[in-house]
């Protein structure tokens, strides 16, 4: 597969990262410490959203905190389709949680359900707060899909591949 480009160098030369991101992958939005990037179809989304903090210590990778940080970003930076919506991690549905090591960085990885606030739209996600060390920051990286009624398994495990893939320096 041929990489999307454009994408994969922003994350190289904005953050020093590596990332295999596939073809179709466009940047929706790009702000201060933050990507969003998606495919889209008439059918369905995998959407791809990155950002990054500085490692203060440790407890940045609480599960709740990771939960509420990520939840801040969602609200400022991915509005939903009317006024006073925003995307949201579902904390009403049951999520799951573990450490791993991925690219011999430590990393919580999380798979839940996101939603829209005060508004109908949902789907899963994977997301993955890996710890950078050598450059002092946490990365967090969610992939989610919204695809109603249909199944979501194999586009969720791409999502997951794709997020797996990031490579620090």
């Amino acid at each position: 597969r041929f990489p999307a480009k454009k994408v994969v160098e922003l994350f190289k030369s904005k953050y020093d990262i590596e990332i295999n991101l596939p073809k179709g992958f466009n940047l929706n939005k790009e702000a201060d410490n933050f990507i969003w990037t998606s495919l889209e179809t008439k059918e369905y989304s995998q959407g791809l959203i990155f950002f990054q903090d500085s490692l203060e210590d440790f407890t940045q990778f609480n599960t709740q905190i990771v939960i509420d940080r990520v939840n801040e970003v969602l609200k400022e930076q991915i509005p939903g389709p009317v006024d006073s919506t925003w995307m949201t991690l579902d904390m009403e549905f049951p999520y799951s949680a573990w450490p791993t090591m991925i690219n011999n960085n430590y990393t919580i990885q999380m798979r839940g359900l996101w939603d829209v606030e005060n508004d109908f739209m949902a789907g899963p996600y994977v997301l993955n707060a890996i710890l950078d060390k050598p450059n002092n920051r946490v990365i967090y990286a969610m992939g989610y899909v919204y695809y109603p009624i249909e199944a979501k398994r194999n586009m969720v495990r791409r999502l997951e591949a794709i997020i797996n893939s990031i490579k620090t320096k």
